[in-house]
């Protein structure tokens, strides 16, 4: 693929469906050459503010963050690779209520995020109300739904079984670490983006789309690029963090240490923008895939694509996803100098689980 990133935006996207709950934080990194600087790190004002910013607007801030530095807007030239930390897809074992037949793809499901979001409120509602879906999901504990994962969630789980790396199932809408609605309601606002020229989103856009589109989406877990075992919540911990990319190497401008030491979703945000930055001067084609990946279930920024699954794929481009899988440049997952970067060997970076490159 043809682009080359220098700019890196890292949205952390939880936050409650009522506007005044929301915790939206944004940070954008550069890179030059080996030296990475993390800009800036602003709370939004809700979602809305995140999606016009998305579509080359400014970003407008929460009120209590106005006259903070925050990123630059998207409207210039220049690429810029985003992570957002939600599911960008569903498990291929989703029973798409208008597709009984179960042949679902990406866009099907689109189109169902957008109705059950339709107002911004009320998706968990709409859930509940239908029965098929309904019977899908988890609304309380002790119910019986199978909670399915998608291929990158197992194998995130899998690669980073040490750290405790483990993705939710979008099925599971109960307690704090719930996804699902989070991102039924991110799905919907990449649906409605697939309209936007200069916007891609990977890895369900085709290569030349990916390749024209001076704005890219991605998928992200922001966790695995946070030091082990690191308790996020606590101010010491977070302060614990910014002071280890700072001896890696990270320069920070504009406050953004202050502004991302000021809660859990900024130190995600600013974790996201730095992760993809040390690691993602480029993407590889989504033909590496799985193809239940590439049109159904997404695949998260840094998670190996597992070497047979690589060799099941037939096209030419699925070579180099297995010769990524084994360590090569060209997996959607990995590259032969993630060490070199900036992961530490003991992390799962150094194995089964690596950033984008």
């Amino acid at each position: 693929m043809g682009h080359s990133f220098e700019r890196f935006v890292g949205i952390d996207w939880s936050g409650a469906a009522r506007t005044s709950g929301q915790q939206i934080y944004v940070a954008e990194a550069h890179r030059h050459g080996g030296r990475i600087t993390l800009h800036s790190v602003l709370r939004a004002r809700d979602r809305a503010a995140v999606e016009t910013f998305l579509r080359g607007g400014a970003l407008e801030p929460a009120p209590a963050w106005a006259g903070w530095p925050g990123p630059t807007e998207l409207s210039g030239r220049r690429a810029r690779l985003i992570g957002l930390d939600f599911a960008f897809g569903f498990p291929a074992a989703f029973r798409h209520p208008d597709r009984p037949d179960g042949r679902w793809d990406w866009p099907d499901l689109g189109r169902l995020a957008s109705s059950l979001d339709s107002d911004g409120a009320g998706v968990r509602e709409r859930l509940a109300g239908d029965p098929l879906l309904a019977g899908q999901f988890r609304f309380e504990r002790g119910a019986n739904a199978t909670m399915h994962l998608r291929l990158t969630d197992e194998e995130l789980a899998a690669a980073g079984a040490a750290d405790g790396l483990r993705a939710e199932s979008v099925f599971h809408l109960v307690g704090p670490s719930q996804v699902g609605i989070g991102s039924v309601t991110g799905i919907a606002m990449l649906h409605r983006l697939r309209s936007e020229q200069r916007v891609a989103v990977w890895p369900f856009a085709e290569d030349d789309a990916l390749d024209a589109a001076p704005v890219v989406l991605i998928e992200v877990y922001p966790r695995m690029w946070l030091e082990h075992g690191l308790h996020k919540n606590e101010f010491p911990e977070r302060v614990r963090q910014l002071e280890a990319w700072e001896h890696q190497g990270i320069v920070y401008r504009s406050k953004a240490e202050l502004a991302a030491a000021s809660s859990g979703d900024a130190l995600d945000a600013a974790a996201a923008a730095i992760g993809l930055a040390r690691s993602s001067p480029s993407l590889p084609s989504p033909a590496v895939l799985p193809r239940e990946s590439r049109e159904r279930e997404g695949w998260i920024a840094g998670v190996q694509v597992p070497e047979r699954q690589a060799a099941d794929n037939p096209s030419p481009e699925a070579a180099g996803g297995a010769a990524g899988a084994a360590g090569g440049p060209a997996g959607a997952a990995g590259g032969a100098n993630a060490e070199a970067e900036g992961t530490d060997p003991g992390r799962p970076g150094a194995g089964r689980l690596r950033v984008v490159r």
